[in-house]
């Protein structure tokens, strides 16, 4: 599928998409989330079809940080489609990827001159890609942006990827070697108000019993980032975070992310199937 597991490790002294440096996601003010998704979780485990896509610490310590939860709108126009199997880009989770496939290669190249944009989805269960009839993929993605990159020596590119939104796609005839989406709004049914502070407390409690850290996330974070977050820190069924991943209505997401919790316990540090992951 074009792309491999990153070490465990600070990113190099990589640019900014636009070559304006490495410090895009502090711009954000957004923390860097992927230090405490801990790699567990079978939505991303190596998957038959695919390499695994592990995380990395992004940065040093900061204190907690009020989030933008503003949806940013579907870009106008087909943006590139990077199909991972059992990967959900979920919004401000940052992904690190290694890009090696040619195809890909040109992707990344053409996603630098212009926004950085484009949705990873994955291929639906069971489906392979064949001579001229690439795999269907799920009809819910992450819509992402390029924060930093770092070509290597040969050609292949190291990646982080910002979460911005989930979107609805639907595919587009490509000009290029890469599938091409346009991508629809994703219309969230947001907590009412007499649930929202107890499916918070719940989801909070839940999330910081399975983080090595302490979650750097303010009172007033939604409790669908928390649900977000709980979901990538989860040994869940593939089938399961996809179910939870593409549904609209918020409390139910949380709903179902608590009863991921209660059904698949933490894995040891030891059992880890991320630890010291190397790409085949």
């Amino acid at each position: 599928v074009g792309a491999a597991a990153v070490p465990d490790r600070d990113p190099p002294l990589g640019r900014h998409r636009h070559g304006r440096g490495r410090r895009a996601a502090q711009r954000r003010d957004l923390p860097a989330l992927s230090r405490f998704q801990a790699p567990r979780g079978h939505a991303h485990r190596p998957d038959p079809q695919a390499r695994a896509c592990a995380w990395v610490d992004l940065g040093p310590k900061r204190p907690p940080v009020d989030f933008d939860t503003t949806t940013p709108a579907p870009p106008n126009g087909p943006i590139p489609l990077f199909p991972l199997p059992g990967v959900f880009l979920f919004p401000h989770q940052v992904l690190p990827l290694h890009i090696f496939e040619q195809r890909y290669r040109d992707m990344v190249k053409d996603l630098l001159d212009g926004p950085g944009r484009f949705v990873i989805a994955s291929p639906q269960i069971g489906e392979r890609e064949a001579p001229g009839r690439p795999p269907a993929v799920v009809p819910v993605g992450g819509l992402g942006e390029i924060l930093r990159h770092e070509q290597l020596p040969d050609g292949r590119f190291m990646i982080w990827v910002l979460g911005l939104a989930r979107v609805h796609i639907e595919e587009v005839d490509s000009p290029h070697l890469y599938r091409q989406v346009e991508c629809l709004p994703f219309m969230e049914t947001e907590v009412p108000e007499p649930q929202s502070e107890d499916l918070t407390r719940q989801l909070r409690t839940a999330a910081a019993a399975r983080l090595k850290e302490p979650l750097p996330l303010p009172d007033s974070t939604p409790p669908g980032l928390l649900a977000d977050l709980l979901m990538q820190t989860l040994q869940a069924p593939r089938t399961f975070v996809e179910r939870a991943f593409s549904e609209p209505d918020v409390a139910a997401r949380a709903r179902l992310a608590l009863q991921a919790a209660e059904e698949h316990p933490d894995l040891d540090d030891e059992d880890d199937p991320f630890e010291a992951t190397d790409p085949e």
